[in-house]
């Protein structure tokens, strides 16, 4: 009887612990499987992105930096339903094949991209490389009530990183063939017990891939230039944020020849030249011979300034966001891509951009039963001779 008892214990342990191992690797999985909260500002407030009804797709510092993604153009490739395309003329954004034609310079984009909740919809800022950026996100569909003018397809909103509570810093760098090279710095930390600085800086510079076969010279070479500094002073029952930007990119060359001529083109360059044979003489004198500098360029340049105030009300929160814009752009652009003399058509563009915002927003507290956003905005730009 007692060995009896005895086993019918040991039977007993032993199902308990088998019973036991799969509840605690259950626990674990269930750990593993938890999505980090992921905060989104797509309704003007930061939000859970599971409670925000917009559809949006988020991309966090952390993914853009292991996927090294460095411009809008790469985080196109990773966000169904956005599509970006730079031609020589200027750069096309649409979501859901919805957007603005990049044929008209004067257009603003139907796409608004807003950097730290500052408009800009000219589409030369798109091409900006990214820098010391904390998270993107992409609202697809209509979003005027929220942010205003120029966004009919949708808006990109994109949030960079902001002044920590201790010091940090990180150097990353790289180098390749043909002189390529990339160069980013960041350090940030306290200055006080309520002041605080983060300042961002990057260079780069993309290999020449092409030889100009009508001068001889390996194009384009592609430099860019960023930085950043921002402040922010934590009050009692306020945050102020201060920002100031700058960026540049040069492109001192032309992106594309043309190679080979067809049929098709054969015929249409004899429209202008009877004895054209078919055959490139890139001994000739080029069609950039018409730009300054005789050669193709695109050039951008952009400042920025923003007070970004927060202050507590109660159980509000009123928002300031004041800012200004400026942007200079060039381009010389040999319009048919050939030494062909007889088209010997360039296209020459120099322009510029500035713009003075102001933006003053209410908002409750979010959870509560009704939940509810008073604004208003005010946005003065002009377009100018470059």
């Amino acid at each position: 009887m007692v060995s009896r008892i005895a086993l019918c214990r040991s039977l007993l342990v032993a199902h308990c612990a088998l019973v036991a191992l799969p509840a605690h690797a259950q626990e674990k999985a269930d750990e593993s499987l938890q999505l980090e909260e992921i905060i989104v500002t797509a309704q003007k407030r930061a939000e859970n992105v599971q409670d925000v009804p917009i559809n949006v797709t988020v991309l966090t510092g952390d993914q853009l930096a292991d996927q090294g993604v460095q411009a809008l153009s790469d985080i196109a490739l990773k966000t169904p339903g956005l599509y970006y395309s730079e031609s020589p003329e200027a750069a096309e954004i649409k979501v859901r094949n919805i957007g603005s034609s990049s044929g008209n310079p004067s257009f603003e984009q139907s796409v608004g991209l807003f950097v730290d909740g500052v408009y800009t919809g000219r589409e030369r800022s798109f091409q900006a490389i990214l820098l010391d950026v904390a998270r993107v996100e992409v609202l697809k569909g209509p979003q005027s009530l929220l942010f205003g003018k120029n966004t009919t397809a949708g808006a990109i909103s994109i949030t960079t990183a902001d002044p920590t509570d201790r010091f940090e810093g990180s150097v990353t760098g790289l180098y390749g063939k043909d002189d390529e090279y990339e160069l980013t710095g960041v350090l940030s930390g306290p200055l006080s017990d309520k002041l605080s600085a983060r300042l961002a800086l990057r260079a780069t510079q993309a290999p020449k891939y092409m030889k100009n076969r009508a001068s001889g010279r390996d194009e384009p070479e592609d430099q860019s230039v960023a930085a950043r500094l921002k402040l922010r002073y934590e009050g009692d029952g306020y945050n102020l944020n201060f920002k100031g930007e700058y960026s540049r990119k040069n492109q001192d060359g032309g992106a594309f020849q043309m190679f080979n001529v067809t049929a098709a083109d054969t015929a249409l360059f004899k429209t202008f030249d009877t004895k054209f044979e078919g055959v490139l003489d890139h001994n000739r004198t080029a069609d950039a011979a018409l730009l300054p500098g005789n050669k193709e360029f695109n050039n951008n340049e952009a400042y920025g300034l923003a007070l970004t105030a927060d202050v507590d009300i109660g159980s509000w929160t009123l928002t300031s966001i004041t800012a200004y814009n400026s942007l200079d752009y060039s381009q010389g652009q040999d319009v048919d891509f050939s030494a062909a003399a007889p088209f010997a058509i360039s296209l020459f563009n120099d322009q510029g951009y500035e713009g003075y915002s102001q933006e003053v927003r209410l908002a409750s507290q979010t959870g509560g039963t009704l939940e509810w956003l008073l604004g208003a905005f005010y946005l003065d730009s002009r377009l100018k001779d470059g």
